[in-house]
């Protein structure tokens, strides 16, 4: 675990660079001189409310934010909220922890998820690579478990990606160009065609070399981008209904060439590797208000994805220092799922107890269907493995509000879910898991005053189990199968409208248990050629800490947003497993117990400003920092802590604005991803090394954009 003093002296350091905008700027504060912030409204709930009701950790990222911080991809604007990470392992940030909790890589086996992704209703979940932020109006990040309204994919929490609206009568058209020749082009046009029917289309492609070069094959663009994506969107309103259809594609062919032996930008592969996705996906959206007694909401979604993964397995070429072996492997995924929601929402004449409580109630049914073909070639080529999950949940859920009083209200609701899954493979294995799972909260809130809430509140997330397998052996019958994860999470916060309304916070304090804790577990096997892939489970885990977010509206020409994570983790009752003869007998085992949880930095923090110079003339400057983390939960491994600085000017005349753009300025280095645990260097014998992907290094770019 980090030593107490070196996370003292880090967590007072992100405290002074968080504050440092503060101290700078307060003496600006005139009353006279402020502008309120405008009403933050949270859409993925079971009804829209103002961010400041909501008794729950949620950080919203506005398209202002989105653009401010030239964010192409969700990787790029995560940070903004406390406790939040992803892992990369692929051409973007496809995994996701919320407060510690959440996978970070994918191989053989099929994977629940901890953090859910929706993107206009269409259930994106395990698919990041696709979650392209373009003519995007917000992002909103919940924080703990979602088991009422969201299920089994929620148990750290949610990311819902809000897409402008088909009724914005608005467009753009926008082009940028950077380093590593980097060029996007995007465009969006949204009309009223009649009173009643709006629409709206967006399209994107974004490309580039990429930030590393391959040194064998002369090339520079092994780790490139491709990326094309169109959203389309139709909505029809009357004076009793509205409907929404929502169209998605993305389709990206990026390069996968990441790793090196000596952990540099330059690569020595024969064979990189490749990340594609393409998704078509739709939403339809109704909601039905003519009764005067209830709401009657429905969400129909279907989405189908084709992916490919591959990468070079020994990261060299035949000859590079004294390498002899050819090694390659690739991942082949179909995948579709498909659902239905359809709920009940009161209205003020049917809520219950003499009209104190209201009231949602629905019905959710999912279907999802993967196919998995796995192949390695080369010197350890083992065939052809494939594999097939088939799965299907159907929930019931309720949730009821009841006002105790003017300034105390409760918030309690249930889930309750049937899951069931099959799971089949090419070497016989054959699995079927089936279980109800159970979720819900309970939170009160009470109004301090009219500008400050307090809540308390307690709710139980769920991740069902699952099974594993290998395409070359059979596992020790104790790895076959893993059990559901349960959490319970504790959560108190305040959140706060002050100084005018120009004033806003939020802050979380957090506790949460973990029940059979699922965790990734690989064993290294012949040196590091091989490995055995399994999820196990830790008897618990514990996950505590600290949240704040703030934006602060210091004059018309000055805001300042600010947000900060204080987390400690803890796992208990898991060893590790070292395969020493190959026959899984005699083996050694580690105890990890006591250790951090992987991919939980003990502090993460964001701060900008956005300047106004002049009437024309805007400046964001951004300061971003992440303590080291563990990169497994197999190994001990860990990244390097770093603060970043970002930097952006914008000329605004009318309808058109030119921005210069700064990324990563003073070129840090980032650590997304890391193993260790082997000798992947052939001239080494006993020393296993730390091995790391790294992040974007420092990135200038010249956007420019005509709004209409």
């Amino acid at each position: 675990m980090t030593h107490p003093k070196t996370t003292h002296s880090k967590i007072v350091k992100a405290l002074a660079l968080l504050a440092t905008p503060l101290v700078a700027h307060s003496t600006l504060a005139q009353e006279n001189d402020t502008v309120a912030l405008e009403t933050v409204q949270v859409s993925a709930d079971f009804r829209e409310l103002d961010l400041q009701q909501i008794p729950s950790a949620i950080t919203v990222v506005g398209s202002d934010d989105i653009q401010n911080r030239n964010a192409d991809h969700i990787e790029s604007i995560l940070s903004l909220a406390p406790n939040v990470n992803f892992a990369a392992g692929s051409s973007r940030g496809r995994f996701f922890q919320i407060r510690g909790i959440g996978e970070r890589s994918q191989f053989i086996d099929p994977v629940n998820h901890s953090v859910g992704l929706i993107v206009d209703g269409i259930d994106l979940t395990g698919m990041g690579g696709a979650a392209s932020l373009f003519d995007t109006e917000q992002v909103e990040i919940f924080r703990g478990p979602q088991g009422t309204a969201f299920g089994a994919n929620a148990l750290a929490g949610l990311i819902n990606i809000k897409s402008t609206a088909a009724s914005s009568d608005s467009g753009y058209i926008s082009a940028k160009i950077g380093e590593y020749n980097s060029q996007n082009l995007s465009a969006a046009f949204g009309e009223k065609i009649t009173d009643k029917l709006s629409a709206r289309i967006a399209v994107q492609s974004n490309t580039s070399n990429g930030y590393t070069e391959n040194d064998y094959l002369n090339k520079k663009d092994t780790s490139g981008f491709e990326e094309q994506a169109v959203k389309a969107k139709l909505a029809w309103e009357s004076e009793i209904a509205e409907y929404n259809l929502n169209l998605f594609h993305i389709n990206t062919n990026n390069g996968y060439d990441a790793y090196t032996i000596d952990n540099s930008r330059t690569t020595q592969s024969d064979q990189p590797g490749k990340d594609k996705i393409e998704v078509n996906a739709f939403s339809v959206q109704t909601s039905n208000f003519d009764s005067s007694n209830y709401t009657i909401e429905t969400n129909t979604e279907y989405s189908k994805a084709n992916s490919f993964y591959s990468y070079d397995f020994d990261w060299m070429n035949v000859g590079y220092r004294g390498n002899t072996y050819i090694d390659y492997e690739e991942f082949s995924r179909d995948t579709e799922k498909a659902s239905v929601d359809i709920r009940v929402l009161s209205k003020p004449s049917l809520n219950l107890f003499n009209g104190t409580t209201s009231w949602v109630s629905g019905i959710y049914n999912r279907l999802f269907s993967e196919s998995l073909k796995q192949a390695r070639i080369g010197n350890y080529e083992n065939g052809t493995f494939d594999s097939k999950l088939d799965a299907q949940s159907t929930a019931i859920y309720t949730e009821f509000k009841t006002t105790l009083s003017p300034i105390i209200s409760l918030t309690y609701g249930v889930r309750v879910e049937n899951w069931n899954a099959d799971f089949t493979t090419s070497n016989n294995f054959e699995g079927d898991h089936s279980e109800v799972l159970y979720g819900g909260k309970i939170a009160v809130d009470y109004m301090l005053s009219p500008n400050h809430m307090s809540y308390a509140s307690i709710s139980r997330g769920y991740k069902a189990g699952g099974f594993n397998s290998d395409p070359k052996e059979a596992l020790p019958s104790d790895l076959i199968t893993y059990d559901t994860e349960y959490n319970w999470a504790t959560e108190i916060g305040l959140k706060s409208s002050t100084l005018n309304e120009t004033l806003t916070s939020r802050i979380a304090l957090f506790y949460i248990t973990r029940e059979n804790q699922q965790v990734k577990n690989s064993t290294v096997r012949d040196n590091g050629l091989t490995f055995i892939d399994s999820i196990n489970n830790a008897a618990s885990g514990k996950n505590y800490g600290l949240e704040v977010e703030s934006s602060w509206s210091i004059s018309e020409a000055i805001t300042w947003n600010a947000s900060m994570g204080l987390i400690e983790t803890e796992i208990n009752g898991f060893s590790v497993n070292i395969d020493t003869d190959d026959d899984w007998i005699n083996d050694t085992t580690i105890d990890k117990s006591g250790r951090d949880q992987s991919h939980a930095p003990s502090y993460t923090f964001a701060s900008s400003l956005d300047i106004a110079l002049t009437n024309s003339i805007t400046t964001n400057i951004e300061i971003e920092g992440k303590d080291e983390f563990y990169f497994s939960d197999s190994h001990d491994a860990q990244s390097e802590s770093y603060e970043l600085m970002h930097a952006s000017i914008t000329y605004t005349q009318e309808n058109w604005n030119i921005s210069l753009i700064g990324k990563n300025l003073t070129n840090e280095t980032v650590e997304t991803r890391g193993f260790s645990g082997w000798v992947q260097d052939p001239m080494e014998v006993y020393t296993p090394g730390k091995y790391v992907q790294f992040g974007e290094p420092r990135l200038i770019s010249i956007q420019t954009r005509y709004n209409f």
